[in-house]
């Protein structure tokens, strides 16, 4: 390159907004990268924390998908298991609950919500 170019301002401000801009293109890249694995962990917490607020014992939480996880636990003398789904505007739950009494009579529930 001619060594009147390479001391040219114009030039010089061009190869730095040039700079800027990947620099800014990276940082929306690492960002949405972070996001994800954040927004899945505060997902788990969250399934588990509902869970246990809705009274369910003993809990089992395990990922199932990128936005699933499936559960098991104990609901009062029910023993359940179940499926939740949570989207980032939306959030879907079912549940099969199942006791045993006494006498051996099976009995059990199945529910959804949305």
């Amino acid at each position: 390159m001619d060594s009147s170019l390479q001391n040219d301002p114009d030039i010089a401000a061009l190869e730095q907004a040039a700079a800027a801009q990947r620099r800014k293109k990276l940082l929306i890249i690492g960002g949405v990268l972070l996001i994800i694995p954040l927004y899945w962990a505060m997902g788990f917490s969250s399934v588990r924390a509902s869970l246990a607020e809705e009274g369910y014992t003993d809990l089992k939480v395990s990922p199932s998908g990128p936005f699933d996880w499936t559960f098991e636990g104990k609901k009062g003398a029910s023993t359940c298991s179940g499926h939740v789904t949570r989207l980032p505007f939306s959030t879907s739950k079912t549940t099969f609950c199942y006791s045993i009494d006494a006498s051996g009579r099976a009995s059990g529930s199945l529910g959804t919500s949305h």
